[in-house]
């Protein structure tokens, strides 16, 4: 194997790093505020059909905000995962 080629692959796999890993920092922020409307959004609108239909509405509740949870973590743990 030529040593000329593994310093140009080398070189080009940290590009790739570094590009990747900066677009993450970058994104985060705006996945976050876009993640934290939409499920407000989506308690908001969940509750108000709760609360049209009379139903006990603790379980669901919790159920959605599981839900949510999980998408909160996937969005702010991913660079790591």
């Amino acid at each position: 194997m030529d040593p000329s080629t593994t310093g140009f692959l080398t070189a080009l796999l940290n590009n790739f790093v570094n590009v990747f890993s900066n677009g993450f920092g970058i994104l985060t922020p705006r996945a976050s505020a876009i993640l934290g409307t939409l499920a407000a959004l989506e308690v908001a609108l969940a509750a108000l059909f709760w609360a049209l239909r009379g139903e006990d509405f603790t379980a669901p509740f919790l159920r959605k905000l599981l839900r949510i949870g999980f998408f909160a973590f996937l969005v702010a743990s991913w660079p790591t995962l």
